[in-house]
């Protein structure tokens, strides 16, 4: 969803992108999360499409359940910060 800030002004906008993960770890081979609920991270100053050097945060901690044995909360992400496209200078 892209959204004018100020009706009229295109940017800046208001940004959400929705997100679906999978975290596996090196260390457990198997050991598959995913999360419970899908997550949203916002960027509420958003200066273009596509999106350059934009940070957008996730809105709610998200609860992750392990894919071969679903329905139990065993990690969350408490906060997370998404990096898009930044500048490489």
């Amino acid at each position: 969803m892209l959204r004018e800030n100020s009706a009229g002004e295109g940017f800046p906008a208001t940004q959400e992108m929705l997100v679906n993960i999978h975290v596996t770890l090196d260390s457990l081979p198997g050991f598959v999360l995913r999360n419970v609920k899908t997550g949203t991270l916002r960027n509420e100053d958003q200066q273009s499409f596509p999106p350059r050097n934009a940070r957008y945060e996730l809105q709610e901690p998200l609860d992750l359940e392990r894919v071969d044995e679903p329905g139990e909360v065993v990690a969350r992400i408490i906060s997370y910060t998404a990096h898009i496209n930044p500048d490489m200078a």
